[in-house]
């Protein structure tokens, strides 16, 4: 009769061995995987902007305020965009009030997101949350007046892009907001 007790010992300790360093491995790699994400970035949609965003930062307000001022920076770096298109109205065959309402009306979208961006800082300086909420929320949310209008005319300037970005900024930012 053989003696299975001998036998099965070592096949069971080589089969646990086996899974012990599968799963070690397997734990590592999800680590290194998710140890490159910053934490306040867990529910982003993109975690990888957004970790590039808060720029390393341990705290919630300091990963905050970081998302705020960068989407602030992104949002200002635009206004080239809009002071071409008030140029390039000039040259289409429309009344002087159409051309002046347009570029009226795109800049203020203009100026609008960056008052929201702007107030959601001083939101968050203060503590109001809800304000900070809504203010990011809110960033991009006339842009289509302004895209539409310059769609109709054939021209777009990169102007859903930079809203196309500017929204995806935003959106990170009240992900981070909401991390706490």
């Amino acid at each position: 009769m053989v003696n299975t007790n001998s036998f099965f010992s070592p096949a069971i300790f080589a089969i646990s061995i086996t899974m012990v360093l599968h799963f070690n491995n397997a734990t590592s790699t999800l680590t290194t995987t998710t140890s490159t994400i910053n934490p306040f970035c867990n529910n982003a949609e993109n975690k990888t902007l957004c970790t590039l965003i808060v720029n390393g930062t341990k705290t919630w307000l300091s990963a905050t305020t970081y998302a705020i001022s960068q989407t602030l920076k992104t949002a200002k770096q635009g206004k080239p965009i809009f002071d071409d298109l008030v140029k390039r109205l000039h040259d289409i065959g429309m009344s002087k009030i159409s051309k002046e309402s347009i570029g009226h009306t795109c800049n203020e979208i203009y100026d609008f997101a960056i008052e929201c961006l702007q107030g959601a800082l001083d939101d968050l300086r203060y503590g109001y949350l809800d304000k900070l909420a809504t203010k990011l929320s809110s960033v991009t949310g006339p842009s289509s007046k302004c895209t539409d209008l310059i769609s109709k005319l054939g021209m777009d300037l990169q102007l859903s892009k930079y809203f196309s970005d500017l929204g995806l900024y935003s959106r990170i930012c009240l992900s981070v907001a909401r991390a706490i």
